[in-house]
């Protein structure tokens, strides 16, 4: 509801995604004849730009994926290749169609028991995919373009991951990467992630890879073309020229 202002107005403003406008201070004969809505066109409506996002996802989960820790040991302390905790991460490709503006991701997710408020979240990123449809390392938002967010292991729920600042997207073929650091190597740590056949989100897939790798010494992306998470990428489609 509009509310009568005489003097200055300061207001907090919680990111970059709040839209400032400008109020004048109008006598009751001037308001009542103002156009308001031809001054402040309306924002648009904030749409779902990609995804698939079911009330339930547990009741179509064919499978669980994790990113964290998977192994204590992946070989014995002491060898001269020891190299600590193992992890693995993965990623959920998602296509955009025209240009957009994005501004959250929704994700449903849980984390491993005690983790609430004193472990490490599982981190996001988005990276454009290769021309063989496997996530690169050319990043369109990092990690550290997310609001912080805590571990919370009491409910399985679609987790809000807000961007600190809007970010324009062009068409094309991107990717979340999850992750999590590694912790305490005694204990294992991961965040769950159901997953559904991929026919729900034709075109869509997700990637795997962990942490350290045996073979080359690279961290190399496998495909896992037959299913996907529950996650919705959120924001405003750029008007029609």
């Amino acid at each position: 509801s509009w509310v009568r202002v005489s003097g200055e107005i300061q207001l907090p403003v919680k990111s970059l995604n709040y839209r400032m406008i400008w109020v004048e201070d109008l006598e009751e004969y001037d308001y009542e004849r103002a156009t308001i809505v031809d001054a402040f066109p309306p924002y648009p409506e904030e749409a779902m730009l990609a995804g698939h996002r079911p009330d339930d996802p547990r009741a179509q989960s064919v499978g669980m994926e994790v990113a964290g820790d998977i192994r204590k040991d992946p070989w014995r302390d002491g060898d001269s290749s020891y190299t600590g905790p193992q992890r693995t991460e993965f990623a959920q490709t998602f296509t955009i169609e025209q240009p957009c503006t994005v501004h959250r991701i929704e994700v449903f997710l849980n984390d491993s028991e005690g983790a609430y408020a004193i472990r490490k979240p599982v981190r996001l990123r988005i990276v454009k995919l290769s021309e063989d449809g496997l996530p690169t390392e050319d990043q369109v938002v990092g990690a550290d373009g997310f609001a912080a967010t805590e571990a919370d292991s009491r409910y399985w729920r679609y987790r809000l991951f807000e961007l600190l600042q809007s970010k324009i997207f062009a068409p094309g073929r991107y990717a979340i990467v999850f992750s999590k650091p590694a912790e305490d190597p005694s204990e294992f740590f991961h965040a769950k992630f159901p997953v559904v056949k991929a026919d729900k989100l034709p075109g869509e897939y997700l990637a795997t890879r962990e942490h350290p790798a045996r073979d080359d010494g690279g961290f190399s992306w496998t495909k896992a073309s037959d299913r996907v998470i529950c996650f919705g990428i959120y924001g405003h489609e750029q008007p029609a020229e």
